[in-house]
C-alpha cells in the first residue's frame, strides 16, 4: 500500500512539474505579452468574476461522488447519471446568475460580456471535468485521473502554440481565442474522460434517481459556504482593481497585476497538491485518536521553507523574472510579484492548519476565519486600491492571509491543545536572517544574476538543513504516512 501510495504521489508530481510550469510561464506568459495588459486584463478581470459563482457548479458534488464511490464502487453508474443531470441544471444556473449579474449589476459593456460567457461556459465544462475526475479516483484509477489533470493544460499548450507561434494566420493574435482554445481543450479532456468511464471502467447511464440530491445539498452546504467565501476573498481584488480605478486604467492595470501573480500562482499549485496529500493522512490520525502535532509541524517545515526561499529570490531577482517573461510594466509587476510571493508564506501555511481543521470536522470555526479574511480583505481594497493601485491591492491580499493565519493557529492550539513550538520558531527566525543576509550578499557581486541566484538557492537548500526547517528524515517521514 505504501509503496502504491508513493508511486501515485510521485507520478501526479512528475505530470505537474512537467505540464503547468511551461503552461504558466510560457504559455500564459506570452499570450499575456502578445495581446498586452489590457486586453489580458478584461480576460482576467472576467475569469476572476466568474469564480465568484463557481461554488453553484460543484455544491460539494464532486467530494461526495469521491467519497460514495470509495465505498460503494457498485453505486457508480447510478451516482454518474444521476449527479451528470444535476450538474447540467447548476450549470445552466451558473450561466444566467453570471450574465445576469455581469449586465445588470456590474454594467460591464458588451465587449466584457462577450468574453464573460466564453469564460463561464468554460467553467462550465472545467466542472464536469472536475466530476469526472471524482468518478475516477472514487474507482481508484489514480494514474488515470493524474493524466486527465493535466490534459487539458497539455492540450492547451499545443493549441495555443501553433496559434502563437505557428503562423497560420496573418490576423493578430486575439484573446478570445485564448478563452476559445480553453473550451476546446476541456471539452477534448471531457470526451476522453467520458470514454473511459464508459469504455474501459464499464460504467452506463442508467435512469437518474434524484431522492438523494436534498440531503447531498444539506450535507455539502457547511463546505459550501467556506468554498465560497474562500473564493470570493481570493478573486475579489482583480475585480476591484477594474471597478475602482478610473476608465480604462483598472483593466490595464488589472493585466499588470496579472503578471506580477503568475509565479505565486504557479507556487501554489504545488502546495495545494500537498495539502490534498495532508487531508487523508490528517483524517486518518484523528480518528485514531494519533498526536497529530508532529505531523503539523512536519508540514509546516515542508510547505513554508520553500516558500521563504521562494520569497527571497523574488525580493532579490523579481525584477530579472518579470524581464525575462513579460515586455511591459517592469517596475510595478515585480512590486506587486514580490508582495504575493511573501503572501505566500501564510498562504502556504494555511494550507497546513486549514487542512487540519478540515479534516477535523471544524467547518463553522473555518467559517468564521475565512468570513473575517473577507471582510479584512474587502476593507482594505477600497481603502488601498484607489491610493496606491495594484500595488495596494497586493498589500491587502498580504494582510488578509497574515489574519487568516493567526486565526487558524490560534484555533488549532485551542482545539489540539498544542504550546508555541519556540524551538521552531527560533530556526524559522535564523533560516529567513541567513537567507536574507545570503541574498543581500550575492546580489551585491559584481557577477551574473544566473549564477548568484543559483548561488542563493544551493545556499537556501544547505542553511534548511543546517537550521532543521527541513530533513532528509522528515520529507521520507511523511510519505511513510501513506501506509
Amino acid at each position: 500500500m505504501q509503496k502504491k501510495f508513493i508511486t501515485n504521489l510521485g507520478f501526479l508530481l512528475f505530470l505537474n512539474l512537467l505540464i503547468k510550469p511551461f503552461w504558466v510561464l510560457g504559455i500564459g506568459a506570452a499570450v499575456q505579452n502578445t495581446v498586452g495588459p489590457e486586453q489580458y486584463g478584461i480576460y482576467f478581470t472576467m475569469l476572476n468574476f466568474s469564480f465568484l459563482f463557481h461554488i453553484i457548479l460543484d455544491f460539494g458534488i464532486n467530494n461526495f461522488q469521491n467519497r460514495n464511490i470509495s465505498q460503494n464502487p457498485k453505486a457508480a453508474s447510478q451516482l454518474l447519471s444521476t449527479l451528470s443531470m444535476v450538474k447540467l441544471g447548476f450549470g445552466i444556473l451558473f450561466i444566467l446568475l453570471v450574465m445576469t449579474v455581469g449586465k445588470w449589476f456590474m454594467h460591464y459593456p458588451p465587449h466584457f460580456l462577450h468574453l464573460l460567457i466564453i469564460v463561464g461556459g468554460n467553467q462550465v465544462l472545467l466542472s464536469i471535468v472536475l466530476f469526472l475526475r471524482a468518478n475516477l479516483a472514487g474507482l481508484q484509477f489514480f494514474k488515470v485521473d493524474s493524466i486527465i489533470s493535466v490534459l487539458d493544460r497539455l492540450l492547451m499548450i499545443l493549441i495555443c502554440g501553433v496559434l502563437l507561434w505557428g503562423n497560420v494566420t496573418s490576423i493578430p493574435f486575439q484573446i478570445e481565442w485564448f478563452a476559445y482554445a480553453q473550451g476546446a481543450a476541456y471539452f477534448t479532456t471531457i470526451l476522453v474522460a467520458l470514454g473511459i468511464l464508459l469504455f474501459e471502467v464499464k460504467l452506463h447511464f442508467v435512469k437518474p434517481d434524484f431522492k438523494e440530491v436534498p440531503s447531498l445539498v444539506r450535507r455539502s452546504l457547511p463546505f459550501a459556504v467556506l468554498t465560497l467565501i474562500m473564493t470570493i476573498y481570493y478573486r475579489v481584488d482583480v475585480i476591484m482593481i477594474e471597478e475602482l480605478l478610473p476608465g480604462d486604467t483598472g483593466v490595464y492595470e488589472a493585466g499588470v497585476y496579472a503578471q506580477g501573480y503568475r509565479l505565486p500562482e504557479m507556487a501554489s499549485m504545488f502546495s495545494l497538491l500537498f495539502a490534498t496529500l495532508l487531508l487523508p493522512m490528517f483524517s486518518k490520525m484523528i480518528a485514531q485518536k494519533e498526536s497529530v502535532v508532529d505531523l503539523m509541524s512536519l508540514s509546516f517545515r515542508l510547505l513554508v521553507t520553500p516558500a521563504i526561499l521562494g520569497a527571497a529570490a523574488v525580493y532579490f531577482y523579481g525584477m530579472d523574472f518579470i524581464r525575462i517573461f513579460y515586455s511591459v510594466e517592469f517596475q510595478k509587476s515585480a512590486e506587486v510579484q514580490t508582495i504575493l510571493m511573501f503572501t505566500f508564506i501564510p498562504l502556504a501555511s494555511t494550507y497546513v492548519f486549514g487542512t487540519l481543521l478540515t479534516a477535523n470536522g471544524d467547518l463553522k470555526s473555518l467559517n468564521v476565519i475565512s468570513m473575517v479574511g473577507l471582510l479584512v480583505n474587502v476593507v482594505l481594497n477600497y481603502q488601498l486600491i484607489p491610493v496606491q493601485g495594484i500595488q495596494g491591492a497586493a498589500w491587502a491580499t498580504l494582510a488578509t492571509q497574515l489574519v487568516v493565519v493567526v486565526l487558524q493557529l490560534i484555533y488549532v492550539g485551542i482545539q489540539f491543545k498544542t504550546k508555541p513550538n519556540w524551538k521552531l520558531m527560533l530556526s524559522l527566525c535564523f533560516f529567513s536572517l541567513g537567507l536574507y543576509l545570503a541574498g543581500n550578499s550575492l546580489f551585491e557581486l559584481d557577477l551574473d544574476h544566473k549564477i548568484t541566484f543559483l548561488g542563493l538557492l544551493i545556499f537556501g537548500g544547505i542553511w534548511a538543513l543546517i537550521t532543521r526547517m527541513v530533513s532528509i528524515k522528515g520529507i521520507y517521514h511523511i510519505l511513510k504516512f501513506g501506509d
